[in-house]
């Protein structure tokens, strides 16, 4: 049987709990696919990804820049994947993928703001 996994948050926060991740799935020969979410705190100082892409759709909303939000976002997980060689020289370079279209970025985080606001607004 194929299982799906799917980990996010403070499990993905750091190279050291990407480890952790690698060890469950290999714990279990039918854990076949894995699913990854936004990239939680991995400290006091540090911001959740998902907070920071709100952002970034806040300041896109109100045509405020959002490229050192961004940057941040990009950064996080650019010191995740180079610790994460450095542990494991085995690591996918393609699993963590930032070339993203600047212009797709921007719609699609347009469209989780406006529906997180939609949603924020029902529920008052």
């Amino acid at each position: 049987m194929s299982k799906a996994v799917k980990f996010g948050g403070s499990s993905v926060a750091s190279s050291e709990q990407f480890k952790k991740v690698k060890q469950i799935i290999l714990a279990d020969p039918d854990r076949k696919y894995v699913v990854t979410s936004a990239c939680g705190k991995s400290g006091q100082e540090d911001h959740k990804v998902t907070d920071l892409l709100y952002l970034c759709a806040a300041h896109i909303t109100y045509d405020v820049s959002y490229e050192s939000i961004f940057q941040s976002i990009v950064n996080k997980y650019m010191e995740i994947k180079f610790k994460f060689w450095a542990i494991n020289q085995a690591c996918d370079e393609q699993s963590i993928v930032i070339g993203v279209n600047n212009q797709d970025l921007v719609s699609a985080i347009k469209a989780i703001y406006q529906q997180f606001i939609s949603e924020e607004r029902v529920e008052r």
